[in-house]
């Protein structure tokens, strides 16, 4: 396997990790880093490589090819929770699945801020638009378990991830104050509760 070359104070690495430590150091940075000042430099400092600017364009290409690997992992990282929860908090599935969803929502949000950088400087979103889905499925699968219909279920995955983007996009547009954000949280959870009833009243029991 490749090495990386050493370069001083920096300790030698192979290229599979040092590929790997760029893109979670990628993660890491998304959402507590503005952006604009998530250099390849910041990036390869976070992943402990003195020479990250020359492994970033060799092994992706681009920042933006670096950027999009961090959406495909966070992707990948998303599914994975909520197909796999480590554990129950409650007897309730209810309870449960709401609290293995919410578990997802810093990577769901982290993920939005690579998105929302990726979309004007890519050609073809098809993979991003392809991950949400997945995503969306696995919510899907998650709420399933409630023991609500799969309509049921696919539409309130839409209406969260719907509201995770709207929180990170919209909504900090028209300064919507923490206490709205919440009455917003509140209702959604309440509705959730109640998706059994909803599924009968809109015809889909």
């Amino acid at each position: 396997m490749a090495l990386v070359p050493k370069s001083k104070g920096t300790a030698r690495v192979s290229q599979a990790e040092a590929s790997s430590r760029l893109i979670d150091a990628t993660i890491k940075l998304a959402g507590d880093t503005l952006m604009s000042e998530m250099t390849v430099g910041k990036i390869a400092n976070e992943a402990g490589l003195g020479s990250g600017n020359v492994l970033i364009k060799r092994y992706f290409g681009f920042r933006k090819d670096l950027l999009l690997a961090a959406a495909s992992k966070l992707a990948d990282q998303i599914i994975a929770m909520l197909q796999e929860p480590r554990e129950n908090v409650s007897d309730n599935p209810v309870i449960n699945a709401i609290a293995i969803g919410t578990q997802t929502h810093i990577l769901i949000r982290k993920r939005f801020v690579i998105i929302s950088e990726l979309v004007d400087v890519i050609s073809d979103d098809s993979i991003l638009r392809m991950d949400s889905l997945r995503i969306m499925q696995a919510m899907a699968t998650n709420y399933l378990k409630t023991g609500i219909g799969e309509r049921m279920a696919f539409t309130f995955a839409m209406k969260t991830y719907g509201l995770l983007y709207a929180q990170h996009t919209v909504l900090p547009l028209v300064e919507v104050t923490k206490e709205q954000l919440d009455d917003l949280y509140l209702l959604s959870l309440f509705e959730f509760g109640s998706a059994l009833e909803l599924e009968k009243m809109v015809g889909w029991a």
